[in-house]
């Protein structure tokens, strides 16, 4: 796919691609819109190459085919997790915040799945830990992760 190429969406009809840099999303124009005003779609969203012919290609574009195009190893979830911690994490802390950290974007566009449903199944199985916070959760690696309520029963009975 490049730049000038034609896709066909069943929402949209007939685009024209202006940008593909990123690999997740279509900058387009619709094929008739005279103002050529740009818009992007997403990969999930089912749009297909068509061919030089004007039919529409039968196969709709995948992260599958798109990956072995870039020849990336796709990660796996746990691995995903673990390398967003370390890498979108702002020392001193932590952890992310699934939210502000632009993690959960990133799992939509990278697995196309719920990133709750995720984390959850990962926290569950002891690979990342998960913590409450205003706005989303928070996210850490095992060995990383603060203790929770810690040893605040001891300094309540604590005497003066």
């Amino acid at each position: 796919m490049k730049v000038g190429d034609e896709i066909y969406h069943p929402d949209l009809g007939v685009l024209k691609v202006l940008d593909w840099s990123d690999q997740s999303l279509l900058t387009v124009v619709k094929k008739e819109d005279e103002r050529q005003i740009p818009f992007k779609i997403g990969k999930q969203s089912g749009w297909k190459k068509i061919d030089a012919g004007g039919k529409e290609n039968t196969e709709p574009y995948s992260e599958e085919v798109d990956m072995a195009k870039e020849e990336k190893p796709k990660l796996s979830e746990e691995e995903f997790v673990v390398r967003a911690i370390e890498k979108l994490r702002k020392p001193p802390y932590k952890g992310i915040h699934t939210v502000y950290s632009g993690f959960n974007q990133a799992v939509k566009e990278y697995f196309g799945t719920n990133p709750v449903e995720m984390t959850q199944r990962l926290a569950r199985e002891g690979k990342i830990v998960t913590r409450p916070v205003k706005g989303g959760v928070m996210l850490y690696l095992p060995q990383e992760a603060p203790v929770a309520g810690g040893d605040a029963l001891a300094k309540i009975l604590e005497e003066d």
